[in-house]
């Protein structure tokens, strides 16, 4: 009787841990605002298809190349300005911020034409 009070117990155990590691298997979250380059260091494939904002929010490009480590970092992130798509400015990936429900890299002010 002892041994089936027990064979139960555990079972209702493993059952509540594995509901539990339910969620931790989904895929993560994603962020509501903007995060620094930086803390993806392996980015979504889609900041490669990425609009580029200027600090007050205008878009000024489309990213063209993200630039990785071997590592999976990103360095560098090459960007199509608007009104001159032929034309790439590199940025430095440290400098920028990725808002990923909407796709876009977020410049901070005075990242171009420094």
């Amino acid at each position: 009787m002892q041994r089936s009070i027990l064979m139960l117990c555990s079972a209702a155990l493993l059952a509540m841990g594995s509901a539990t590691a339910a969620p931790a298997a989904r895929e993560k979250p994603r962020p509501n605002s903007p995060v620094p380059v930086m803390a993806l260091p392996h980015p979504p494939d889609d900041i490669a298809t990425a609009n580029v904002r200027d600090a007050d929010g205008r878009i000024v490009g489309a990213v063209q190349r993200v630039v990785m480590k071997k590592d999976g970092m990103p360095i560098r992130i090459a960007v199509a300005l608007l009104g001159d798509p032929d034309h790439l400015v590199s940025l430095d990936a440290p400098r920028l911020r990725y808002d990923v429900k909407r796709n876009e890299i977020r410049l901070p002010r005075q990242t171009i034409g420094d």
